[in-house]
Order: structure tokens, then sequence, then C-alpha cells
């Protein structure tokens, strides 16, 4: 299944949109802060993360197109979600001690773990 493949250049393509608020961030981030932006090297930590993520998902996609989907939905879900989690912190910093926000931030890791250990193991055979 290329679950992985289609998810990962869907990710890869937000992250190349992305690349226009890495304008802002270097070029006018005055612009960013008068809309409630003030932590924002968050911005680049998500941009780099969503790069690395869907390049990720593209090479294993490609390199197990047959993983089965509950393991392929559950390494999507943390190569989307944990990226996206750095947005809210460049506005609101103090969301990092919310214990909702890390309780999210704790389930979208714990599945993410959970779907990397079983991909290793349906390799190792």
């Amino acid at each position: 299944m290329k679950v992985l493949v289609v998810a990962g250049i869907a990710e890869l393509t937000v992250a190349a949109l992305s690349g226009w608020l890495m304008v802002l961030v270097i070029q006018a981030p005055s612009a960013l802060h008068r809309v409630g932006v003030s932590r924002p090297k968050r911005i680049r930590q998500a941009h780099l993360d969503l790069v690395m993520m869907g390049t990720i998902q593209v090479a294993v996609g490609a390199a197990l197109p047959a993983l089965p989907l509950w393991i392929a939905a559950l390494v999507t879900l943390g190569a989307v979600v944990q990226p996206l989690l750095f947005l809210p912190l460049a506005v609101r910093p103090g969301l990092s001690r919310v214990r909702g926000f890390q309780a999210l931030v704790a389930a979208v890791f714990a599945a993410t773990s959970v779907g990397w250990v079983a991909l290793a193991i349906t390799v190792s055979g």
C-alpha cells in the first residue's frame, strides 16, 4: 500500500507552502509579531520537521509498499501531527505547560512510537 508515499508527498507540499511563512520569519518578522507570533523559531521548527517527516514517509512507503494499514496510519499520524504541534507554540508558548496540550503531545508521540516499533518488527520478519 502506498499510503505513506501519498501522505509523504502531501506533507512535503505543506512543507513547501510553509516556506512562505519562513520568508516572513526571515524578511518580515514584525509582520508575524503583529499577528501574534512571539516565537518565530517554532515556525522554522515546524517547517523543517514537515520536510524531514514527509521525506521519511516517502522513503519508507517506497521501500515497504505492502505495510499494514494500521502501521502506516500510526506513522503518518505522528509524521503529520507532531510538526504541526509546533505552530500553536509560535503564538502561545505557554501552551507547552497546559495539561491538555501535554496530553495531546504525549498521545501522538505514543501512537507514533507504536507505529515505528511495529514497522521495525514487521521489517525484521
